[in-house]
């Protein structure tokens, strides 16, 4: 029985320590959010979040920038704009926000943005952006020595100048500009971050970068981030380049099929439609006003010239070898078609017409022949040219 009692009461009184102790870990925690609320409390009556934080009408906000490029949505080049998803890290100092911290106190507070000022930052060259907005309805970090960061998310729409001239294997440069409303706030250093950057899968980004800009009598209100970016070529290569090369050196492959197949207008029109098709594609994925031309384009509607003139031969030499069969063809064109072997087609020199029949089908299959390498010719040379600018 005595060691029973001996035993029940030691635990009565751990139990009694481990109350006490709760009770001071209970009152040390109540004590250290009542601290945290009255500072906090103390610090935001201090702050009113339509007024400016400087001492006097001279001082500035100097603003630490860093520009988080997250993705690039699109490059729109008929509206000449450029679609990111990005985001801000912005830093400044504000003096009415200082404590001495220590065990009892944090260092810091995530406050609502609303409750405090922030900085007019705006796109300057935005269609459309959600900066002011996020910029408002974030959450701002306040540290105690005075530095206050926030890190709005950005989705903009900003102009950009697009030069389609090569096209689709084209290069653009795009800026996005920072700015602020305020003559009272300054952008004083701006970095850029790649960090978490997703590829896009129709343009690679060859090169990010930010400066701060010196405007209104060389103080530095504002910054801007610049794009070079290069357009992944090879699915227009597969789907446009590739089959529009093709088919420019199939319309002169016209004259090698013989005249009484009966389906060498058939293969021109085809030739010619599918021109037709091609430009009216590349069209629509251009802009509608630009100050240059895109080669591609010029290429393609030189391309529908040249089958529509391989259409009007092509009547014009199915009319021949039908006349070649009823009629005569003129000794002119025998002696231009015949050249040095003129005697052994011509069966007289003084007749002004030749008679025989396999002499005018000859004479038409030799027209059907050089202007094959005609247009073949001036095909391979357009094409050359074509290639040589890409280049240049």
């Amino acid at each position: 029985m005595k060691t029973l009692f001996i035993v029940l009461l030691s635990l009565l009184l751990a139990r009694a320590e481990i109350s006490n102790r709760n009770s001071g870990v209970y009152k040390a925690e109540e004590e250290y959010r009542a601290n945290q609320s009255s500072l906090l409390r103390s610090l935001l009556d201090k702050c009113d979040p339509f007024i400016t934080p400087v001492h006097n009408s001279s001082s500035r906000i100097q603003l630490m920038v860093v520009y988080g490029l997250i993705s690039i949505t699109g490059l729109n080049a008929q509206e000449q704009t450029l679609q990111t998803l990005s985001y801000l890290q912005v830093a400044w100092q504000d003096n009415l926000f200082r404590w001495n911290s220590d065990g009892n106190i944090n260092d810091y507070f995530n406050v609502p943005s609303k409750l405090i000022w922030t900085p007019p930052i705006i796109v300057a060259n935005a269609v459309e952006d959600t900066l002011a907005e996020n910029m408002i309805n974030g959450v701002s970090k306040i540290s105690s020595d005075g530095e206050i960061y926030v890190a709005p998310l950005l989705r903009s729409k900003t102009t950009c100048r697009v030069d389609i001239s090569r096209f689709p294997f084209d290069t653009q440069i795009c800026e996005i500009r920072l700015g602020s409303t305020s003559s009272e706030v300054q952008i004083c250093a701006l970095s850029d971050d790649l960090t978490i950057f997703e590829p896009s899968n129709e343009w690679e980004l060859l090169n990010l970068t930010s400066k701060p800009i010196s405007l209104y009598e060389q103080e530095k209100r504002g910054g801007f981030v610049r794009f070079v970016l290069r357009r992944r070529w090879f699915f227009y290569l597969i789907k446009s380049v590739i089959p529009s090369y093709a088919l420019s050196f199939i319309n002169a492959f016209v004259f090698l099929l013989p005249a009484e197949s009966g389906e060498r207008m058939t293969m021109s029109i085809s030739s010619f439609l599918s021109y037709a098709v091609y430009v009216t594609y590349i069209h629509e994925s251009l802009p509608s006003n630009s100050d240059t031309n895109c080669y591609f384009l010029v290429y393609l509607c030189a391309m529908m010239v040249i089958c529509a003139c391989i259409i009007l031969v092509s009547v014009f030499s199915l009319k021949l070898y039908e006349k070649a069969k009823e009629e005569k063809v003129p000794n002119w064109m025998t002696r231009l078609l015949s050249g040095k072997n003129s005697k052994a087609i011509d069966p007289s020199e003084k007749s002004q017409v030749v008679s025989t029949l396999a002499v005018s089908i000859e004479i038409s299959k030799r027209f059907d022949k050089c202007c094959f390498f005609l247009f073949f010719t001036i095909t391979l040379v357009t094409t050359v040219a074509l290639s040589i600018l890409y280049r240049t």
